[in-house]
């Protein structure tokens, strides 16, 4: 369109300097006459009358931009002349062209017949001349003209990628991932500023394998870490060269490091750039200017590191590594029984040398043992290296719980966990006195020191009712004592049922007659009820007795075994006796009365048949207005004849029965209540049963 414009300029500098040359006298002297609308039409004066001789008139047409001018002749009649029409003429001239010189009459040879004429741009010039004389008289002609829109995508090849035409105008635009050039033609691609920095890849031509874009500036960084190395292959190569001077249309160009290659172009493989290799980057140009359609180039490109000295492998010990190039790594590992001390990997660094010292292997060691409480520890290799074994020891009167040998491991652990030396319960280094071979009357006096366990209690809490009160009570470790709540609940009818003081309360152990004065006393620093115990009832008759001191073990003083819910059946393995007839029989001791009013002096002891359950509950049914209640936390222990009982002043001491198996005793009861008269025929005293507390004696006392 701009050149339609240069075109009228033209059109109308040529017109005056024809005038000026006087080439046409009669085109300086016609009349002209613009036209600008998107049609029109075009007449001799006076037509369809004859036209006047002698004149000469010139159209200017002009149309908007992207349009052109096309004229229809519908009616001619014009002074025939010769070859040239040099009569009277009309002529029609779209810039420097001539579109057609005519004359006659329509249907005669000069004469323009059925055909339109077409400028080559937005202008158009239509000249009409007649000359002085005509022997016949013309009536001239009638034309008009539209503009008509210039398809230029398709007359023209001016867009790079895609033309799109509308009425008056067209505009160009370009694939995806391209932008259109600031001619408005040609596509682009941005292609610049590219930084690659993985350890391999590919780069291609914008658009590879299709024709790259016209007018690209493109660069592609490659950037590799201190210690590698970078490779750079072209797999394919086709960029537009000339024959004669060396790439000047497109290029590719090549900086290797601080070396400078190329330009290259071309499509054999001789013009390809040869494998580049580069210690710290390589950077690649490729320009194309706005013509061609080659394809371009696909190259690859990866790194590689250096590879780092050889490892020194350490004594006992195994080094693995699959690639010893820069930023891999090596693993030490030892043999079995072995330690790495030192670094498990070492990396190859830049400089071509491994990080960090070499590891060594030391063999395994554990960490020293300290004896255990209440025992001790030996090994076999002072050493203490992988496989050295500890075996473990307890002092008199305790047991050890759990193996009693470990062995150091190849992990520098030992192997199991810790044992530890318990005290051993229900075992007197002084045996009781055989059982009678036949019942006896009331009780007799223990063995001394028979009955280790035993533990004689006083209370003196005169503000509680309970002033002088004498229980008895069993040791169960170092430190907790058993025996009955009601024992250390308060009596007064303001404060019944409430908890003694503990400083109220003192223990006494290791003594046989009441007078002994080598027995341990023990103040108590706290008193722990079974958490259901009811003073009303004595259901749950349960207490625990924290000592302030803990007591040493010795062959006088220690503990009893506390049974679990299930320890003892009546019937099963457990007894006093191996007779049939003995097989329920259980023994109590105790400093209590043996007659109204009477305590005795030495500890007794009395062998007790257990009742079953149905027989107990019978034995008081009908009394609970009494206060008489047997609840599944109380057994029956007695015999039916009367004559052998617990009594006043044995409360709180055990109920006991012997695990056959392991010929331990166990407090199977505490003596918690019974009827005012003890020993009396058809009258059984009630136990608290301990089994059924195991697990909460437990808890609080962490045994």
């Amino acid at each position: 369109m701009a050149a339609a414009n240069e075109g009228s300029q033209r059109l109308r500098w040529l017109s005056v300097l024809v005038c000026l040359v006087a080439l046409s006298a009669h085109a300086c002297h016609a009349t002209a006459i613009p036209l600008s609308g998107m049609y029109g039409v075009l007449v001799t004066p006076g037509y369809p009358a004859p036209y006047e001789d002698d004149r000469d008139l010139q159209w200017l047409i002009t149309v908007p931009e992207g349009f052109r001018v096309r004229l229809y002749i519908s009616d001619f009649d014009l002074e025939p002349g010769t070859m040239n029409c040099d009569h009277d003429y009309l002529m029609v001239l779209s810039g420097n062209d001539t579109l057609g010189k005519f004359c006659g009459r329509a249907g005669t040879r000069d004469a323009p017949g059925d055909r339109s004429l077409t400028s080559q741009s937005r202008e158009m010039e239509v000249r009409f001349h007649a000359d002085y004389s005509n022997v016949h008289r013309r009536t001239g002609f009638r034309a008009h003209y539209v503009a008509e829109d210039i398809d230029e995508c398709e007359e023209r090849d001016i867009c790079n990628h895609f033309c799109h035409n509308y009425l008056g105008g067209y505009y160009c635009s370009c694939e995806f991932g391209y932008s259109l050039h600031e001619d408005n033609t040609s596509c682009e691609v941005h292609c610049s500023g590219n930084i690659l920095e993985a350890t391999s890849g590919v780069i291609t031509s914008p658009g590879y394998p299709i024709a790259y874009p016209r007018r690209s500036d493109c660069d592609w960084l490659i950037r590799a870490e201190a210690g590698y190395v970078i490779s750079l292959t072209f797999e394919d190569f086709d960029v537009e060269d000339h024959p004669d001077v060396k790439c000047p249309y497109d290029a590719l160009s090549i900086k290797q490091d601080d070396e400078r290659l190329g330009p290259f172009c071309g499509r054999q493989k001789a013009d390809w750039p040869e494998e580049v290799k580069a210690d710290k980057r390589i950077e690649i140009s490729f320009v194309s200017d706005a013509s061609g359609a080659n394809r371009g180039f696909r190259a690859r490109y990866s790194t590689a590191g250096k590879p780092c000295v050889a490892l020194d492998v350490p004594a006992n010990g195994v080094v693995s590594v699959s690639n010893t190039t820069m930023g891999h790594n090596a693993t030490f590992s030892c043999e079995r029984g072995f330690r790495l001390v030192g670094p498990a990997q070492r990396t190859c660094l830049a400089s071509g040398q491994w990080s960090d010292s070499n590891p060594v292997c030391e063999v395994v060691t554990c960490e020293s043992l300290v004896d255990i409480n209440n025992g001790q520890v030996t090994v076999d290799d002072e050493t203490l290296e992988w496989g050295t074994e500890a075996v473990y020891y307890c002092d008199p009167l305790y047991e050890l719980r759990g193996s009693d040998t470990r062995v150091c491991q190849v992990d520098g652990e030992w192997s199991g966990e810790e044992p530890s030396c318990v005290a051993i319960c229900g075992e007197s280094r002084t045996p009781p006195r055989n059982p009678p071979r036949r019942r006896i009357v009331g009780g007799r006096e223990a063995r001394k020191n028979s009955w280790p366990w035993a533990a004689r209690i006083s209370i003196r809490a005169p503000n509680f009712g309970i002033d002088g009160i004498q229980c008895g009570g069993s040791l169960i470790s170092e430190t907790w004592v058993l025996t009955a709540a009601h024992c250390v609940t308060a009596r007064r009818t303001a404060i019944f049922g409430r908890v003694v003081p503990a400083d109220s309360v003192s223990v006494t152990l290791g003594i046989h007659e009441i007078s002994d004065t080598k027995g341990e006393v023990r103040e108590v620093s706290e008193i722990v009820r079974a958490p259901s115990y009811d003073a009303a009832s004595f259901d749950a008759d349960v207490a625990l007795l924290r000592l302030a001191q803990p007591v040493a073990l010795t062959n006088r003083i220690s503990p009893i075994c506390v049974p679990d819910a299930d320890t003892f059946r009546v019937g099963s393995d457990y007894s006093l006796y191996e007779d049939e007839e003995f097989l329920e029989e259980a023994v109590a001791i105790g400093w209590g009365e043996t007659e109204p009013g009477s305590t005795s002096d030495f500890l007794k002891e009395v062998y007790l048949p257990v009742i079953d359950q149905s027989t107990c509950v019978e034995s008081f049914e009908g009394r609970a207005q009494e206060g008489y209640v047997i609840t599944d936390n109380m057994v029956c222990a007695g015999a039916s004849e009367g004559g052998r009982d617990t009594c006043f002043g044995d409360s709180g001491g055990p109920l006991m029965l012997k695990d056959r198996v392991l010929e331990r005793y166990h407090a199977f009861g505490l003596i918690s209540w019974g009827e005012d008269r003890c020993a009396q025929e058809g009258d059984y005293g009630v136990y608290a049963k301990v089994g059924n507390f195991g697990t909460w004696i437990r808890q609080i006392t962490q045994m």
